[in-house]
């Protein structure tokens, strides 16, 4: 529902929502192949992906607070 309803607004954002999810992903398997299967030579992979998830989704979590504000202010003019 998010990424139809954000499409609308911008492009570029459902892109990188999209990215952020498959990268979430990618870091959640990576996580696995170090705790469980034991294999830490991906750690020097993990935690700069995690660097990079957590400042994507700040990023994207403050673009789309501004564009929900700008359009609420929009419609209330």
């Amino acid at each position: 529902f998010a990424l139809v309803k954000l499409r609308r607004v911008r492009a570029t954002l459902t892109l990188l929502c999209a990215g952020l999810f498959a990268l979430t992903a990618i870091q959640t398997v990576i996580g696995y192949l170090i705790t469980v299967a034991g294999q830490v030579g991906w750690i020097g992979l993990h935690v700069p992906l995690a660097f990079v998830v957590f400042g994507l989704t700040a990023w994207l979590s403050a673009k789309g607070a501004a564009i929900a504000r700008a359009t609420r202010d929009s419609r209330a003019a």
